[in-house]
């Protein structure tokens, strides 16, 4: 691990672009997220019995079954035992063109455990510096209430922490995955809408942890584009996969597997990955 760390602060830095994008473009973002941060809170929060479905109700049922998903401890321990895992493993039969391999799927899940743990760290700040209300304690005049630095729970409902965490999940299966950028869009907005069907969270809320994380998870993957890990920059400054390096080392894999006459490991170990690439 420490070799790896040493590797990647040697890597040259892209001047080109910026870990923040154009200025345009990126206050177009901001302006968005505002926009729509101040339409749920002034229209949909006002209307939140009407999205509270209470204890009972299939809907609901659904919900609290659901609503968990977007818990982070399932994702730490996942992804943090995998990189724990290849971290420490180490086998010799391993050719230089197969630890290429090997890095680039650790780099995969070190990027996802590392966005959701960041991300919901910058959700509990948030939450601890508005200290909002959760609906519970809804006094039937204000649907802002805010306490900064008050009870961990009852005042932290500003931004949701489980709508930051699953709408940082969407981004990363976006990045990484966009065979499934659907599916998983249409879960991170299920999970938010069970964050106030449940009643633990307005509308507002959960648009603003959407939000958190989908932008957080952007902008780390453009800090790694910056040194041509994962991602790279193309030519427009968008951001998208790096897999040049990958595919010539699964190549060679292929090739020195056929040539040694012992496919069975090496063939293997070379297609494994082959459509994580």
């Amino acid at each position: 691990m420490r070799d790896y760390y040493r590797f990647v602060d040697r890597r040259k830095v892209t001047k080109a672009h910026g870990v923040l994008p154009d200025a345009k473009l990126f206050a177009a973002v901001l302006l968005t997220i505002a926009v729509a941060i101040s339409f749920a809170y002034l229209v949909l929060d006002p209307r939140f019995d009407d999205f509270y479905y209470g204890e009972t109700g299939i809907l609901n049922r659904w919900f609290t079954l659901t609503t968990d998903i977007g818990k982070s401890h399932w994702l730490i321990i996942g992804t943090g035992s995998i990189v724990l895992f290849m971290s420490a493993y180490r086998d010799d039969r391993l050719s230089v063109p197969h630890m290429v391999q090997w890095h680039h799927v650790f780099l995969h899940f070190y990027f996802a455990l590392t966005t959701i743990v960041f991300s919901g760290l910058i959700a509990i700040v948030l939450k601890n510096l508005i200290g909002r209300a959760r609906p519970a304690l809804f006094d039937g005049s204000s649907y802002w209430m805010s306490v900064p630095f008050g009870d961990s729970y009852t005042f932290a409902s500003f931004p949701s922490g489980h709508s930051t965490t699953i709408g940082a999940l969407a981004a990363i299966i976006y990045l990484l995955l966009p065979r499934f950028r659907v599916a998983v869009f249409v879960l991170a907005l299920w999970v938010g809408a069970s964050r106030v069907g449940v009643g633990a969270h307005y509308p507002s809320d959960v648009i603003a942890g959407l939000a958190v994380g989908i932008l957080f998870t952007w902008l780390y993957a453009r800090a790694f584009a910056r040194k041509r890990l994962l991602f790279e920059f193309s030519e427009t400054g968008s951001l998208r996969l790096r897999n040049l390096a990958s595919k010539r080392a699964r190549r060679k894999a292929r090739r020195r597997a056929m040539a040694s006459g012992k496919p069975a490991y090496a063939a293997l170990f070379a297609n494994r990955f082959s459509s994580r690439a």
